[in-house]
C-alpha cells in the first residue's frame, strides 16, 4: 500500500468522489498525475495545484477552495500506474508529451481543411523542412530556423502595435501573466495590482481591446484569462521557400493523387503555412523539433520515410511509427524515444520516493480516502499555516491531516472539515 496525492479545486470534488480520478477530456495524453508526497517540488506540487496553478485565473478564476485528494493504493492496483517520473524531469516529460500529440495533427496550406489534398502532419512538414535546409546546406540551429520562418498576421486589433511580431507578443505575455498569475499576492489591494498591470502594458506598448478591459477594476475574469488574451494576436507561420522545393512538391502531388484529387502541385508562390492558433511551445521549439525529426529519420532511407508518410499521413499514431522505425539516433532525451510507450514495471519503493510524480491511467473512487481542505481559494486555511516557533512545516501539518483522514475512513471518500 502507498499513499499518493493530487491537488484540485472545489468544483471538481464531487466528480472525483463519485468517479475517481480520470483523465480530463481535453488532455490528449490521457491519464492523471499524482505526487508521492503532499508537498512536492518543481512541476508537481499538489498544494500549488489546489491553488489553481498554473494559470490561476484560468484554472481557478473564481478562487474556489483548494483540496488535496489522498489516495490509498494497494499493491494489487499498481497496474494502474504507467510511469514514475522524478519531479525534476516532470516538466520535460509533460512538454514532450504535449508536443508529440501536436506533431501528429494535420496542418494545411492557408489554414484551410477544405484543401485536404495538401493536409499533412506537422511531423511531416518538419521532415520536409529539414530536408530543405539540408539541401541548402543550412544547419537546424534556432537562429537558422528563425531566419527561414515568416509570420503572416491573420488578425490583430488596432490597439496593438502595427509592427508586432510573435516573439514580441510572447515576451509581453510572459511579463503580463507573471504579474497576474504569480506576483498578485505581493500587492496589498486591487488598485496597486492594477497600477502594476498598466505599467506592464505601457512598457510593451500594448493596449487591449475594450471587450477585454470591460471587467470591473478588481475583477480579472477576462483581463487575467490567458485563453482570452493570447489569441487576440493571431498569425500563421511559413517556411520560406519550402513549397517551391521540388521533392516536397512531388510528395504533395503523390499525396493528392492518393486522396483522389487532381495531382497538380500547389502554387509555388503560395508558401506552405502552419495555421494561426499555433501553440506557443511549437513556435519556441521549432529548431529543436527539426532536430528531433532528424534523429528519428536519419538512420532510415528517405524512400522508406516518405512511403510511410504517403500511406499514413494524418492517421498514424506514435505506436505505428515505432513499429516501422524502432531506432533513433543516439542522444535524444528518453521522452523523445519509444520508451514512454513501453510499459514500465512499478515497485513500491519507487512510489515512496520524495519529489516524484506518478502517472496513472485512472484512480477508481474505491482507492480515494478523501480530501483535505488546504486553501480558501487564495491562501492556506488557518490549520495548515505552520508555526516556525513550534518547528512546524506545511508537509508535517498535511501528514497530520492524512492520518486524521485515514482514521475516519469508513469505505467512502471523506471530506475533512477546514
Amino acid at each position: 500500500m502507498v499513499w499518493l496525492f493530487h491537488g484540485t479545486v472545489e468544483d471538481h470534488l464531487a466528480g472525483i468522489f463519485d468517479n475517481g480520478l480520470v483523465s480530463p477530456t481535453d488532455d490528449a495524453q490521457g491519464g492523471v498525475f499524482l505526487s508521492t508526497r503532499p508537498v512536492a517540488g518543481k512541476g508537481g506540487d499538489p498544494v500549488s495545484f489546489a491553488l489553481g496553478w498554473p494559470a490561476r485565473h484560468v484554472r481557478n478564476r473564481r478562487a474556489h477552495r483548494g483540496y488535496v485528494i489522498v489516495v490509498d493504493l494497494p499493491d494489487s492496483a499498481f497496474a494502474l500506474i504507467t510511469r514514475v517520473i522524478p519531479n525534476l524531469a516532470f516538466d520535460a516529460y509533460r512538454e514532450a508529451a504535449r508536443l508529440r500529440g501536436w506533431l501528429t495533427e494535420a496542418v494545411y496550406p492557408n489554414g484551410s481543411p477544405t484543401q485536404a489534398r495538401w493536409g499533412v502532419s506537422l511531423w511531416c512538414l518538419l521532415y520536409w523542412a529539414g530536408r530543405f535546409l539540408h539541401h541548402q546546406g543550412s544547419r537546424t540551429d534556432e537562429a537558422t530556423v528563425a531566419a527561414i520562418v515568416d509570420a503572416h498576421v491573420k488578425s490583430c486589433p488596432e490597439s496593438l502595435p502595427a509592427d508586432l511580431t510573435p516573439r514580441r507578443w510572447y515576451a509581453f505575455l510572459d511579463d503580463y501573466f507573471h504579474l497576474v498569475d504569480v506576483r498578485y499576492p505581493d500587492f496589498d489591494n486591487g488598485e496597486a495590482l492594477e497600477r502594476a498591470r498598466q505599467a506592464v502594458l505601457a512598457r510593451h506598448g500594448v493596449r487591449f481591446p475594450e471587450w477585454i478591459e470591460e471587467d470591473p477594476p478588481d475583477d480579472y475574469d477576462t483581463r487575467g484569462c490567458r485563453m482570452c488574451v493570447e489569441p487576440i494576436f493571431n498569425y500563421r507561420l511559413a517556411f520560406r521557400g519550402l513549397s517551391s522545393y521540388e521533392p516536397f512538391r512531388e510528395f504533395l502531388c503523390a499525396l493528392a493523387g492518393r486522396r483522389g484529387f487532381a495531382s497538380a502541385a500547389p502554387d509555388a508562390d503560395d508558401p506552405h503555412l502552419i495555421d494561426g492558433g499555433l501553440r506557443r511551445p511549437l513556435f519556441d521549439n521549432l529548431g529543436y523539433l527539426l532536430r528531433v525529426v532528424q534523429a528519428h529519420t536519419a538512420t532510415y532511407p528517405q524512400s522508406a520515410i516518405e512511403r510511410f508518410l504517403l500511406l499514413n499521413e494524418t492517421t498514424w499514431q506514435w505506436s505505428d511509427w515505432y513499429v516501422a522505425f524502432p531506432a533513433q539516433a543516439p542522444g535524444l532525451p528518453q521522452y523523445w524515444t519509444a520508451a514512454p510507450l513501453t510499459p514500465q514495471e512499478v515497485t513500491s519503493p519507487q512510489l515512496r520516493q520524495p519529489d516524484t510524480q506518478v502517472h496513472a491511467s485512472a484512480i477508481p473512487a474505491q482507492y480515494i480516502l478523501g480530501a483535505i481542505p488546504v486553501t480558501d481559494g487564495r491562501r492556506l486555511v488557518p490549520r495548515l499555516r505552520p508555526s516556525r516557533s513550534r518547528g512546524q512545516t506545511l508537509e508535517s501539518l498535511l501528514w497530520r491531516e492524512v492520518h486524521r483522514l485515514r482514521a475516519r475512513y469508513d469505505g467512502k471518500p471523506i471530506l475533512l472539515s477546514p
